[in-house]
């Protein structure tokens, strides 16, 4: 079967940059594994795309590849907690599990073990800092770019500012990391949840009741999947304690559950 395909579908836009990263970055997987598939990565929007059966059954025709091994897609985790990002059985029946994905014809979903892609460029910020301060103070060229200062640009200095960032931005995260809850399978793109007036003040407490009732005061037929849910956010973000002491956030912490594309 060598030579045959292998899909691997990914979240964003086919103009978004990670596109050829990730088909480089993925081929010389398969070639230094010497892994005889040719892996073939597509972009299909937004995650709620990637649990559409319908176009995971049109790449399981294209390829005999996927008579043995599932579709593949790479999500972000967002804001999912642990549970919702477990495999539905342990690892010794793996082989069983990805029998079923392929006789269902869906995709085997994978998750980055951080809210996006994006926030693996936020451990460049010694990077960052090395080409910024490669601008030259003045331009030869007339109306060119010119610096205002001599001022040079440090890694320490971008890790502030993204902490402070951070630290400003908690309350939003956690309205955020409901609201995505609330229905993972939503495309929000163009679906809006608002927020509630009184949010920025209210306790975590009274934000909790406003969870667990909001779908049961619209017309929409989505609800959080079990009531157990605001709790298990509250316990894997510990937003509790980053709500009452934001100084307590660590930097790590946010680069690796925060929104990475906004910072």
């Amino acid at each position: 079967m060598s030579g045959e395909l292998l899909y691997i579908l990914v979240e964003g836009e086919p103009a978004s940059p990670e596109l050829p990263f990730l088909q480089n970055s993925i081929s010389k997987i398969f070639k230094d594994n010497d892994i005889s598939y040719v892996p073939e990565v597509f972009e299909i929007g937004s995650s709620s795309v990637l649990f559409n059966s319908s176009l995971a059954k049109t790449f399981y025709k294209h390829s005999k590849a996927h008579t043995k091994i599932p579709v593949l897609a790479i999500a972000d985790s967002d804001y999912r907690v642990s549970q919702d990002k477990l495999s539905r059985v342990s690892q010794d029946k793996l082989s069983i599990e990805n029998n079923e994905i392929i006789s269902s014809k869906k995709a085997k979903v994978l998750y980055w073990h951080r809210h996006e892609w994006e926030n693996y460029l936020l451990e460049e910020t010694q990077l960052i800092a090395d080409f910024v301060n490669q601008f030259p103070k003045q331009s030869k060229k007339s109306g060119g770019f010119s610096k205002n200062s001599d001022i040079k640009v440090t890694k320490n200095a971008l890790d502030n500012h993204l902490t402070d960032y951070f630290i400003e931005s908690i309350k939003e995260e956690f309205f955020e990391c409901l609201k995505f809850n609330l229905n993972p399978k939503i495309d929000y793109s163009s679906f809006s949840i608002p927020k509630p007036n009184t949010f920025d003040t209210d306790t975590i407490e009274t934000i909790g009741i406003w969870f667990l009732t909001y779908f049961e005061t619209t017309k929409i037929s989505t609800h959080p999947t079990r009531n157990s849910l605001y709790e298990e956010i509250k316990s894997e973000f510990n937003w509790h304690n980053l709500i009452n002491q934001p100084s307590t956030l660590s930097l790590d912490f946010a680069k690796n559950y925060f929104r990475g594309k906004e910072a």
